[in-house]
């Protein structure tokens, strides 16, 4: 599994503990160098559009990290893991979902480094572009 935006690589650590193997990478390196010791050797700073990334991963995780990327961006990391993954997970809040979880707490306003806010049909067609299909669960496509 390779965790893209793995931040301190928290999910990477609890991947290993169940005898996966996975790997994460961040473009933080203040996230990269907080994160637990035992994962550091699992994890690194960089940006997954510029970085060696050799595969094929079983699964290629990259929850909450594309609603940060432009469009552009979003088709090429798209592209890219489709070519190193078997599955892809993703879970980026729709523009529908980010409104109600705002409107619940009140605030004066959404995420500024937000570089887009997408419905969920767009997504859908964003991962079909590049390849994916569902699989049948929530969050998961299989590239075709």
């Amino acid at each position: 599994v390779l965790d893209v935006g793995c931040a301190k690589g928290f999910v990477v650590r609890a991947l290993r503990r169940l005898g996966v193997e996975a790997w994460g990478i961040d473009p933080s390196a203040y996230a990269i160098a907080h994160a637990p010791e035992e994962v550091r050797p699992y994890v690194r700073v960089g940006a997954f559009l510029d970085a060696e990334v050799e595969g094929p991963f079983d699964l290629v995780r990259v929850d909450g990290v594309m609603v940060y990327m432009t469009l552009t961006e979003v088709r090429a990391v798209l592209a890219k893991a489709h070519r190193i993954a078997r599955r892809l997970h993703v879970e980026n809040p729709t523009a529908e979902r980010i409104l109600g979880l705002y409107e619940a707490r009140d605030t004066s306003g959404l995420d500024p480094l937000r570089k887009q806010e997408l419905p969920l049909a767009t997504w859908g067609a964003l991962l079909g572009e590049a390849g994916f299909v569902p699989e049948g669960r929530p969050h998961v496509w299989r590239a075709a």
